[in-house]
């Protein structure tokens, strides 16, 4: 399964970052990077907080549902609704593993471990997988919305392989960099601590 996911990984990086055409800037790339952890963290809480939202709402609807049902039979009437089915537990499941992922991968994004983008390309990939399963449901599915994902998961994917490179341990951003001048002499001496 790893062995997988690392070949994907460096087909989508020829596509999308290393090999695409459209590179951005490396101010650009540096500035996105530093910023990641950032992101995935308000994303993250938002996922989190979207989870929790989604489980109550689902659990009134659940006994609304069953109430007017109870309701019907009462008067025998047939069943009036049906309670929410597999797509919206599956909708659940995926926000809850989507937002995990994003809040496991603030701190090693804070220190531009690769371990941190790891976990960002394996959200991108848990959201590309939903929303192939998303496209067969009765409510909101289809192709367009297929469609639609797969663009969003694209542009995604573009800017976390612009800055794949910045995540590896050749690369001097990922840790501090300390200078120190040497007296008189005006000259700098860089060095860099090692990365995991």
């Amino acid at each position: 399964m790893q062995e997988a996911l690392n070949d994907l990984e460096a087909r989508l990086d020829k596509l999308l970052g290393k090999g695409s055409p459209y590179q951005m800037s490396d101010k650009a790339k540096r500035s996105l990077a530093g910023a990641t952890w950032v992101i995935a963290l308000v994303i993250g809480l938002l996922q989190a907080w979207s989870a929790l939202a989604l489980w109550q709402l689902g659990h009134a609807v659940n006994t609304i549902v069953s109430y007017s049902n109870y309701l019907a039979a009462s008067y025998g009437s047939s069943v009036v609704a049906t309670q929410l089915g597999l797509f919206f537990y599956l909708s659940l499941i995926v926000i809850i593993i989507d937002a995990a992922l994003l809040l496991l991968a603030v701190p090693a994004l804070k220190e531009f471990r690769k371990h941190g983008w790891n976990l960002l390309y394996y959200s991108l990939l848990v959201n590309v997988v939903y929303g192939l399963v998303r496209s067969f449901s009765n409510v909101g599915g289809g192709l367009g919305q297929f469609i639609l994902q797969l663009f969003f998961s694209a542009v995604v994917g573009y800017f976390l392989f612009q800055i794949r490179g910045l995540f590896t341990a050749d690369t001097a951003i990922h840790t501090p960099v300390h200078e120190h001048r040497a007296h008189g002499s005006g000259h700098h001496h860089v060095t860099k601590s090692e990365d995991q």
